[in-house]
């Protein structure tokens, strides 16, 4: 029994540990908030507009980073090239989840590409004509569990509102 309640207190204390690591990153296009996740912190922000959608990356020191796209004129999935080798690709109704390595090396990378949702009204808006995409790379494997809690906990802003049109 004794033994059991150590480990249970070790496992107490990770969690805990875990939790203070991580932050609510809140993922915006000007004032229109995309969706919401719980990152790894200490990490810097970059931004690129490319016109038809912007490209936010969460960038590491160790430099493993989480991209987060959306808008038009983007290629996916994003992560298609001979350095990277694809492991697995599972579909799912909302999204599709692809999981590989780098061919040289340990570093991980995923992708979770959103499909989009039903659309009412008479116009759409960007966000249910262009779902959002999110991916770690360059993670290594020993940091995987952080950077899937990090994917796996983002939530579109557009599906806890409702939103479709304009």
């Amino acid at each position: 029994m004794r033994f059991g309640i150590r480990n249970l207190a070790a496992l107490a204390a990770l969690i805990v540990v875990q939790a203070a690591s991580t932050k609510e990153f809140v993922w915006r296009i000007g004032p229109t908030v995309i969706g919401r996740l719980k990152v790894p912190t200490g990490f810097r922000v970059e931004l690129h507009s490319y016109g038809e959608g912007i490209l936010t990356t969460l960038r590491y020191p160790d430099g493993a980073y989480i991209v987060l796209q959306c808008g038009g004129m983007f290629r996916i999935p994003m992560f298609q090239n001979a350095e990277r080798a694809l492991k697995s690709s599972t579909e799912l109704e909302s999204k599709t989840i692809r999981l590989g390595r780098f061919a040289d090396s340990e570093l991980l990378w995923r992708e979770d590409n959103y499909k989009p949702g039903e659309v009412s009204g008479e116009r759409a808006g960007i966000l249910a004509l262009y779902p959002p995409n999110v991916a770690y790379d360059k993670v290594p494997p020993a940091r995987r569990a952080e950077f899937d809690g990090a994917l796996d906990s983002f939530e579109r802003e557009v599906e806890k509102t409702g939103e479709g049109g304009r």
